[in-house]
């Protein structure tokens, strides 16, 4: 009944909260209606309004495995992360029969990065009912955060097998680079792109697919085709607009203008001060993952990966009709409030992931637009900042498929778009570098892979730690990656990567001409 429920359209949705309403109105005890409403009410994108309606019916059946994995879910939508796992947490996956439930409280651990627990839950729920193409494919996507690729690369091709047509997991099985035969992965891709009725989305999907395998034949002219084919037709679709982000950067800068000092570490509070965070941050896809996973290699050292924490604790510091997580009008509202709560609200949330080590690595490469709120919030903190050759940064960004929903990467679906916020990052950098000097640590990608003792010597002194020969041997660890990166790093290092761009001279024409014109070096 409740995945009947959860498939229903918006206009239905209303519907079933007036029926629920109803019901409640009759029997304020009725805990299924209270679930279904908070169904309802979550599917409006009224999260606040879900949880109250889910904890209702919890107050009435406390123990409900279907109730309590929306409360986690609901929970860890909004980044809660204490509340998901105590929700989480009172599931028994080994007592539980229900496979819908075990593949949401899956999805839940693995959002929080509990992907063992992720996979013991979603293994069951593959068991319980194999014939589902999403559960393998939930499943597949964790073995593949957790190193385990010929997994994800069986419970992908299962998806496929259930449902052929299911373009986002022909798009992961080509990410793991895994594929039994380019030829014939190309051929279904192709026939697929042909069929009618498929979504923009699916199209992208497809199209990001078909680019891989036409790039391991040595195909760049067809495999760069096909990515501004899908590319394209999604960017129609967007609200996306470059002087929006135009516009963050800029009041990134007025927020926090040159002689706007930030206290001095050695004069930091101890309470606030920040200095087990190491903020690890960049242009999307300059190497900030294989920074993070050596630097995490250190006995001393561990990674949260990428959260929202740091993004979400400056939210919270402005009270604005504004449902976006940034934007110019809370960069500037923020920037007037108390840094210090800011500071304080972080390294509590930070304290929820439970992290043990002398160091924490917040691993989130747009946190380069936050750099004047760290540095003022979290003085003793470090920052670590990744520079690639623009070019490679570029193509990188645009040959990359980021989350959809996501829109603060609206950029990449437009070559000059992506080329246009190369520029403003590299003009932003430049801005933190002339206010924090030495305390912003820039970290070149293409030394690392080439030079990687004596650069990650260096960055260790730093952050001050010493050198431990682990950190060149990241690629072993059993740690998970979440990240776009998550294949890449399981390998030895390699620095095939650096001047792929060349390899695409003739279709990156049009951005070499726009930083010649910028003076933008490449």
């Amino acid at each position: 009944m409740a995945k009947a429920v959860r498939a229903l359209n918006q206009g239905a949705y209303k519907e079933l909260i007036r029926y629920c309403e109803q019901i409640l109105s009759l029997d304020p005890k009725q805990s299924d209606a209270w679930f279904f409403a908070s169904i309802a009410a979550a599917a409006s994108r009224n999260v606040a309004k879900a949880l109250e309606f889910v904890d209702k019916a919890l107050a009435l059946q406390p123990n409900n495995a279907e109730y309590l994995a929306q409360k986690a879910k609901l929970h860890s939508l909004v980044n809660q992360y204490e509340q998901a796992l105590a929700a989480a947490g009172k599931i028994s996956v080994s007592g539980t029969k229900n496979a819908l439930v075990l593949d949401t409280i899956g999805v839940v651990y693995s959002k929080l990065g509990r992907f063992v627990q992720a996979r013991d839950a979603l293994s069951k729920a593959v068991a319980l009912q194999s014939g589902n193409p999403q559960f393998h494919f939930n499943l597949a996507s964790v073995e593949q955060f957790l190193g385990n690729i010929d997994a994800a690369a069986e419970h992908f091709e299962k998806a496929i097998s259930l449902k052929p047509d299911f373009a986002r997991a022909h798009w992961s099985l080509s990410e793991l680079g895994k594929t039994k035969s380019e030829a014939i992965h190309t051929d279904r891709l192709e026939k697929l792109l042909q069929k009618s009725g498929s979504t923009v989305q699916d199209k992208l999907y497809l199209c990001h697919a078909l680019s891989r395998e036409y790039e391991k034949q040595g195909d760049y002219a067809r495999a760069f085709e096909a990515l501004v084919k899908g590319k394209k037709n999604m960017r129609s679709q967007l609200k996306y607009s470059f002087e929006r982000d135009e516009k963050l950067f800029s009041k990134s800068k007025e927020a926090f203008p040159a002689e706007r000092a930030s206290p001095s570490p050695a004069t930091a509070d101890e309470n606030a001060s920040g200095e087990r965070m190491i903020f690890v941050m960049g242009m999307p896809r300059s190497g900030t993952t294989l920074l993070d996973r050596m630097l995490a290699s250190h006995s001393q050292v561990s990674s949260l990966g990428e959260i929202q924490d740091f993004a979400l604790a400056v939210r919270k510091n402005v009270q604005l009709n504004d449902n976006t997580v940034l934007s110019p009008n809370i960069i500037e509202q923020a920037a007037t409030s108390s840094l210090a709560d800011i500071g304080e609200r972080y390294l509590s949330s930070v304290a929820a992931h439970k992290a043990d080590t002398q160091f924490v690595i917040d691993k989130t490469p747009l946190n380069f637009l936050y750099v004047g709120f760290i540095m003022n919030a979290l003085p003793k903190a470090k920052i670590v900042c990744l520079r690639r050759n623009a070019m490679d940064t570029v193509l990188s960004n645009y040959r990359q498929l980021f989350a959809i929903d996501y829109s603060y990467y609206g950029y990449h679906y437009d070559l000059l778009d992506t080329a246009r916020y190369y520029a403003l990052f590299e003009q932003l950098m430049t801005h933190w570098r002339e206010m924090f000097g030495n305390r912003l640590y820039e970290v070149s990608y293409e030394r690392l892979v080439t030079e990687p003792e004596p650069v990650l010597t260096s960055t260790l002194a730093h952050l001050g730690l010493e050198w431990q020969a682990e950190c060149l041997e990241f690629h072993n660890s059993k740690e998970a990656v979440s990240t776009a990166s998550s294949v890449q790093v399981r390998e030895k290092l390699y620095s095939s990567a650096s001047g792929r761009w060349k390899k695409y001279s003739e279709q990156l024409k049009p951005v070499q001409d726009l930083f010649d014109t910028m003076g933008i070096e490449y």
